[in-house]
């Protein structure tokens, strides 16, 4: 009887310490970010943080295949439901230098990290709780510049630039629009000349080539050597090019097509401008004579681009807008002219804007 007694106390200890000690948890090994779990884009990631059970840290690491920003959401809780967690969200690279970092607290339930990454390097969220328990999302997603690239444009180490002609274009005759070396000599040039594209005009080909001093160049122009100018051996700023020995600026070209409402103004140094915009017809409904002068009311308005003090022509005379009613097709004008003068005018033109 006292082995058996002695057997049941036994028991009853190993028991008690079972129960003491509850069941084996599973290990957290997002703990610390030499032990980050991966978090893609796209990819929803639920997890939570519970302070007491001594999960104080989640860290996670990303990487890209491309230059951009990195966005990191959390959501914590349910909606309309307000969380017990408070700490700090913080994003590290890999140097371990913070790059983007957000307090943590009740009021707060979604949080948003913004921060650049270059491509192929990892980088680290950490969520630090310091106290309270609570599950939360995350969700990454990875926003990259070039996708703005236009038509005339290249993406270069996750940048949009224009688009660079490969091969080089001729630095005397040609420029490079959009990835193609054209000539900005409109209409090309005749027989016996060739494009100077700094000048952005037609000159002369010589007909010997010779060979000069190391302290002159060729002259394409004037088909002579002359004296080369300082050099621009250590580079050219941007918009420029190296000719003769200096850096000279790069004629501006119109793109191959212009935007909407614009058009290639080669009076204004070849660049798109908006397309010049036709007077408004109008007819007049009524005549006022005022004085040497007559107020006219027309059938045109704000709807058809005209605004308060536009100028126009009625019978040869000069007229100006006075108001523009709230209909937007009615306006009020001064002619300058008398009531016999413009009797036979029914129409009169408008200067007007547009948009």
């Amino acid at each position: 009887m006292h082995l058996h007694h002695r057997q049941s106390l036994v028991f009853c200890l190993f028991i008690a310490v079972i129960f003491m000690a509850g069941c084996p948890q599973k290990r957290d090994l997002d703990g610390t970010c030499a032990t980050a779990k991966g978090l893609n884009t796209f990819v929803v990631v639920t997890d939570q943080l519970d302070v007491k059970a001594g999960d104080r840290s989640d860290c996670r690491k990303m990487s890209f295949a491309s230059q951009g920003v990195a966005v990191v959401s959390y959501t914590i809780g349910r909606p309309f439901e307000k969380h017990k967690l408070h700490g700090e969200i913080v994003a590290y690279n890999s140097n371990e230098i913070v790059v983007a970092k957000e307090r943590v607290v009740p009021e707060t339930k979604t949080i948003e990290l913004r921060f650049p990454v270059e491509a192929k390097k990892p980088y680290y969220v950490d969520f630090k709780a310091l106290s309270g328990k609570h599950g939360y999302t995350i969700k990454l997603s990875h926003e990259n510049e070039c996708a703005k690239c236009g038509p005339a444009e290249e993406c270069v180490d996750g940048r949009c630039q224009a688009k660079q002609c490969k091969p080089a274009c001729d630095d005397f005759s040609e420029v490079c629009d959009a990835g193609q070396c054209v000539s900005p000599c409109q209409p090309g040039c005749r027989s016996g000349k060739v494009c100077d594209a700094q000048r952005r005009r037609c000159v002369r080909r010589c007909r010997k080539v010779k060979k000069c001093s190391s302290k002159q160049y060729w002259s394409t122009s004037s088909c002579k050597c002359r004296t080369k100018a300082p050099s621009c051996a250590a580079g050219c700023p941007p918009g420029t090019v190296c000719r003769s020995g200096r850096c000279r600026a790069i004629p501006r070209v119109c793109p191959s097509t212009c935007p909407k409402g614009q058009h290639c103004n080669a009076g204004t140094g070849n660049i798109c401008k908006k397309k010049p915009c036709k007077p408004a017809n109008a007819r007049a409904t009524s005549r006022i004579r005022d004085g040497d002068n007559t107020v006219i009311l027309v059938n045109v308005g704000s709807k058809h681009g005209v605004r308060t003090g536009a100028t126009g022509k009625m019978c040869g005379k000069s007229l100006k807008v006075l108001a523009v009613y709230p209909s937007g097709t009615r306006a009020k004008a001064r002619v300058r002219a008398s009531l016999e003068e413009i009797a036979n005018c029914p129409t009169a033109t408008i200067s007007r804007r547009c948009d």
